[in-house]
């Protein structure tokens, strides 16, 4: 897929609410793939001025590497939300590719039946993870 062209003017004159308008249409699929195909510096903000639902769909069909880098400059409101709205699989596999630090981390991050969800899916029990 092809950025269409008057994103990338869109991107360029700074005009976030056209730009947020306009990547609204998309599907999350074709999202990923654009945010994928962009440099680093835009996939943060293309990702950051998506509505939060649309952003949550479009971070599943991300590979890990572009969900561990877009989460890292994240803010911790930012992350739990996109956290909550993914799919308990989904968030099973991004949370087994992380080191354990992070993972338990984010679990911290997560509601108290939601973190039950996503310990029981990666099998923890009391371990060094647990929360």
């Amino acid at each position: 897929m092809e950025k269409p062209v008057n994103l990338d003017d869109i991107f360029r004159s700074r005009d976030f609410t056209a730009l947020r308008e306009n990547l609204s249409k998309l599907t999350p699929r074709d999202l990923a793939e654009l945010i994928g195909d962009s440099p680093p510096h835009e996939q943060a903000i293309f990702f950051r001025i998506l509505p939060r639902k649309l952003a949550a769909s479009t971070f599943e069909y991300l590979p890990g590497e572009k969900q561990r880098h877009l989460l890292s400059p994240m803010a911790q409101n930012d992350t739990a939300a996109i956290l909550n709205e993914m799919s308990p699989d989904d968030r099973t596999m991004l949370l087994e590719e992380l080191p354990a630090e992070v993972t338990k981390e984010l679990l911290s991050m997560l509601p108290a039946d939601e973190r039950k969800i996503a310990q029981s899916l990666l099998g923890i029990r009391n371990t060094q993870l647990a929360v």
